[in-house]
C-alpha cells in the first residue's frame, strides 16, 4: 500500500526536519495513523507540545505523491 523508500523521504525534507520527524515516531508522538483508501491518502496524528496533523497522498502504486503538515 505505501511504497515510498527512506531515500525518497529524504530527498524532501531537510535533515533537521527528518531527523525530528524520526525522534516524535521512536518517542512515541505519532498517536494515531488512518489510511483514507478513496483519497489514497494516509493521516498522521503527532502529539508533541501540541498536535498537528501529517497527510500523505500517494499514488495507486503507493508511491509518494504529495505531503502536507499543519505544523508549517
Amino acid at each position: 500500500m505505501f511504497d515510498v523508500s527512506l531515500h525518497e523521504i529524504m530527498n524532501r525534507c531537510s535533515t533537521s526536519t527528518y531527523q525530528e520527524g524520526r525522534s516524535y515516531f521512536e518517542n512515541g508522538h505519532v498517536k494515531r495513523l488512518m489510511y483514507h483508501k478513496k483519497d489514497k491518502k494516509y493521516v498522521v496524528i503527532v502529539e508533541v507540545k501540541k498536535s498537528y496533523t501529517v497527510e500523505i497522498w500517494t499514488d495507486a502504486r503507493g508511491k509518494l505523491k504529495n505531503y502536507s503538515c499543519s505544523c508549517i
